[in-house]
């Protein structure tokens, strides 16, 4: 009986050896992604976040939110985000086991393909964000979009979106700088404002109206301004900004 115990053990040890050597191979030539077999960051709060029914007094499940432990807020889904008031994001719920707002927990928001606008207010004052990874199905980011994210030092705006609203990034001290895309037409009072930290910008070709005195009001570090050879609208000499209509 101990000799058909001592080696049945040793048969199973074998075959454990032997599992963790193909594992190991299959990861050396990344037949396997080893990264799959890591646990997924805990969701500690979800929901919707389209556009409002008021049938049923809630928001549309079209377009949803999740937020992870590691601060990672992910909006997906098709269309438009809510039109929000200052403090009625849904991420701004009060997180009872941590003793804070969720909003206060944001590091990272990554817009997926798919969503179509950034609604009023909808990040305004995430403190401890630092980045956004916006789709290029996005074409608006309405007024305040991410007004006051102190913090945010990364923004990424790809070719789709066209307009850019009231004062949507002002504030965001942190922000270094900023490529407008050739998609952009449209530039509201203020975007930039106040963005204290913010030294480079880059204009492309595309036709974008709007910007004016109060497009970089107080960016008090501002040192290189960039415009597109081919934009009908501006140029630039000596890093400085010009309209084409007043310096022919």
């Amino acid at each position: 009986m101990m000799k058909e115990k001592t080696k049945q053990r040793t048969t199973q040890g074998i075959w454990k050896r032997a599992a963790a050597m193909l594992l190991a191979c299959l990861m050396l030539f990344g037949v396997v992604d080893v990264t799959a077999f890591a646990d997924e960051p805990e969701i500690v709060a979800q929901g919707n976040c389209g556009t409002y029914v008021f049938e049923t007094q809630s928001y549309a499940d079209d377009v949803k939110w999740t937020l992870d432990a590691n601060g990672l807020l992910t909006i997906s889904g098709t269309g438009g985000m809510m039109n929000f008031e200052r403090t009625t994001m849904p991420w701004m719920q009060y997180d009872e086991q941590a003793y804070q707002y969720y909003n206060d927990t944001i590091k990272k928001v990554i817009i997926n393909s798919g969503v179509t606008m950034i609604g009023a207010n909808n990040f305004r004052n995430c403190r401890e964000l630092e980045s956004v990874d916006i789709a290029d199905t996005v074409t608006e980011i309405s007024m305040y979009g991410f007004i006051n994210c102190r913090n945010l030092e990364k923004v990424t705006l790809r070719e789709g979106l066209q307009t850019i609203g009231y004062e949507a990034f002002a504030g965001c001290t942190s922000l270094t700088e900023i490529t407008i895309p050739n998609s952009v037409t449209d530039i509201s009072f203020g975007v930039f404002e106040g963005c204290s930290n913010l030294k480079s910008v880059t204009i492309s070709d595309g036709d974008t109206a709007g910007i004016d005195w109060s497009t970089f009001r107080n960016c008090s570090s501002l040192e290189s301004i960039t415009v597109g050879k081919n934009n009908t609208l501006y140029t630039s000499e000596d890093d400085v900004l010009f309209n084409k209509d007043l310096n022919p």
